[in-house]
């Protein structure tokens, strides 16, 4: 990238190279299992009855704010794993085995979990979506640390954090945090206010990846940047056009690569924290998704990683 004389270079532009990425990311609605009948009650494979419930197509109460219902085995799979969610209950698909289904069975029984057997349609009325593979979690929301915290990585490992201004959709969210991952990032930092949940869309967009990966929140995103800059790292913007093509970019410390909203990529005051901007050059007409971005972005920096010989 060059002597850290060079910071402030290139901080014009305020839209990111993103496309118009649209997607809805619906939340689930939290079930209680109150159907007005119940199926006769079964063996489970530890020996213990389970009963074949009748779920509500729509709750009486409003979902509480505090659920989320992930659905899935990858997202299921995970969120259990992790232990960073506190869990209600586990509904599995009535009748369906699989090795799959019976290692979320296990995990959570040795969480103490209550393991719930319901029909397929009543999965998909739960969740609100058919994808649900046979299994929905009914757990507490993710609390992310604050961003700070991220700032006390090493900087002689020259970790790269993805900071996402005001990324709406979920499902965006989700594929970034699964290629962050892949890549090697260190972890994605979120604003505080209007940005994607980390909900049940997101994990499952995220193959569950969400569920473990490294998340932080900052309250004021661009003040973060400043830190980030007070600190060391270097920050990176990310822009439609204009901005330093990411071919020429070599990357030689700690770095914050920062993606725009889907429609108006960076705020000014975002772009203004940024030491520079870096530009995905196209030879076709159109634009990139954010989370298409996001992939040959970070493609391309661990690329450069590799060639200059700063990986371990």
């Amino acid at each position: 990238m060059g002597a850290k004389s060079q910071r402030g270079h290139g901080r014009r532009g305020q839209r990111s190279d993103q496309g118009s990425g649209q997607g809805t990311g619906r939340r689930g609605s939290q079930g209680r299992g109150q159907g007005s009948g119940q199926g006769p009650a079964r063996e489970s494979r530890h020996g213990e009855a389970t009963r074949s419930e009748a779920l509500p197509s729509a709750p009486a109460t409003p979902p509480a704010r505090d659920v989320d219902l992930l659905y899935g085995i990858h997202p299921v799979l995970e969120a259990l794993r992790a232990g960073r969610r506190a869990c209600r209950r586990l509904l599995l698909k009535a009748d369906a085995h699989s090795q799959r289904l019976d290692e979320l069975r296990d995990l959570a029984h040795a969480r103490g979990l209550p393991v719930v057997a319901a029909h397929a349609g009543d999965l998909e009325r739960l969740c609100g979506n058919a994808a649900h593979q046979g299994a929905v979690l009914e757990a507490g929301r993710l609390a992310p640390p604050d961003a700070r915290e991220a700032l006390a990585l090493p900087l002689a490992d020259t970790p790269l954090l993805v900071a996402l201004d005001e990324v709406e959709d979920p499902q965006n969210l989700g594929a970034i945090v699964r290629s962050c991952a892949v890549f090697g990032a260190a972890g994605v930092v979120l604003p505080r206010h209007h940005s994607a949940a980390l909900n049940a869309a997101a994990s499952k967009a995220s193959a569950g990846t969400l569920e473990s990966y490294p998340l932080y929140e900052a309250a004021n995103l661009a003040r973060f940047l400043g830190q980030a800059r007070e600190a060391g790292w270097w920050v990176a913007g990310t822009v439609a056009a204009g901005g330093q093509p990411l071919r020429e970019f070599q990357r030689a410390g700690a770095l914050v690569l920062v993606l725009g909203n889907e429609g108006r990529g960076l705020r000014p005051l975002v772009a203004r924290n940024c030491d520079l901007l870096l530009t995905i050059p196209v030879s076709g007409g159109g634009s990139l998704n954010v989370s298409n971005a996001a992939a040959v972005l970070l493609y391309q920096l661990s690329v450069g990683r590799a060639v200059s010989g700063t990986v371990r």
